[in-house]
């Protein structure tokens, strides 16, 4: 969009968002999102760059990437602002309950989730390495993954082939997530890259509140 805006005459000015593009270009993580080479991917980056007034980062750590990196203008302002979370709708449930409610049985709960290139950036292959490679997480743990629908088929293949006690889905309600939360002993995510990982914040909010 912010390419398409280079025609206009008399355009306003352009706030861009980022969300790890440094990191991305520091990791060699740009093939995730079409680009063949790191020099086609740092082309497209400056060229968007050249009609942005303003560049929103999400957080200090992917700004300060995002400064190392890119050679800027002294004109384009960066600033980071984190993605807020709300703790009034993170409601501290009764974990058995929840449990029993989602049909989860008596075992150790691990939780997953993560829709945005779960395999290639969350780290899914990982998690489910681990678990098909350790006596204890096999005998002792369901693991309940929330992925894309893409990845629910990788993931249901995996679990059936290693036998291993778990549940996929794909995108839930905010207050069926909510639930999983609730009923989870454990959440993983080994994501390879994040900016700023919202799920990392969503899941220990309960915990906090217990704690403080």
């Amino acid at each position: 969009v912010n390419l398409s805006l280079g025609v206009l005459n008399d355009c306003p000015p352009v706030i861009v968002s980022e969300h790890g593009t440094a990191l991305l270009y520091e990791y060699d993580l740009y093939d995730n999102y079409g680009f063949a080479t790191k020099e086609d991917f740092l082309r497209r980056v400056k060229a968007s760059l050249r009609k942005a007034n303003y560049i929103i980062s999400q957080s200090e750590f992917s700004k300060y990437s995002f400064l190392k990196e890119f050679s800027l203008p002294k004109s384009l302002r960066v600033k980071s602002i984190l993605c807020p979370i709300n703790a009034d709708k993170m409601p501290l449930l009764d974990k058995e309950e929840e449990k029993i409610k989602l049909g989860l049985g008596n075992k150790k709960v691990i939780l997953f989730c993560g829709a945005h290139l779960p395999v290639k950036r969350k780290g899914l292959d990982i998690l489910l390495k681990a678990v098909a490679s350790n006596s204890y997480l096999r005998e002792n743990c369901m693991i309940v993954i929330i992925t894309s629908k893409e990845a629910k088929f990788f993931a249901q293949n995996f679990i059936r082939r290693q036998n291993i006690d778990g549940l996929v889905l794909d995108h839930q309600p905010w207050e069926i997530l909510i639930e999983y939360y609730n009923a989870a002993d454990v959440f993983v995510m080994p994501s390879r890259q994040e900016a700023i990982g919202l799920a990392y914040y969503e899941a220990p909010v309960s915990y906090t509140h217990l704690t403080l």
